[in-house]
């Protein structure tokens, strides 16, 4: 019986290291939305197989947008444990609002 469970869990964290594909990486300049907005980002994320993912701030919030195949960013309401772990180390995005005034989707 223990063994078995050591198997379980040796293979659920397998299974996140293989899940684990996003990584931070500088800051893009900014990003299109499908609707064409342009906007700045606070974080981008890419993973190895040309995955990107850029957080930005709308409405005060901060909000995660996926590279699409056209090249433009549609928001989604999935976060991704990577994702988590970056929306987890940036500051309040109200603070980020009133210190830098470069986000012109806010």
């Amino acid at each position: 019986m223990f063994y078995k469970l050591l198997e379980q869990i040796e293979a659920a964290e397998l299974a996140d290291k293989i899940l684990e594909t996003y990584k931070r990486v500088e800051v893009d300049e900014s990003y299109t939305t499908q609707s064409g907005s342009v906007n700045t980002p606070v974080a981008t994320l890419a993973d190895e197989y040309g995955g990107r993912a850029q957080i930005g701030i709308d409405d005060h919030c901060y909000v995660l947008y996926l590279l699409q195949e056209d090249g433009s960013y549609k928001r989604t309401a999935w976060i991704f444990s990577e994702a988590h772990e970056v929306l987890k180390d940036l500051p309040d995005p109200m603070g980020l609002i009133l210190k830098n005034k470069r986000w012109n989707n806010v």
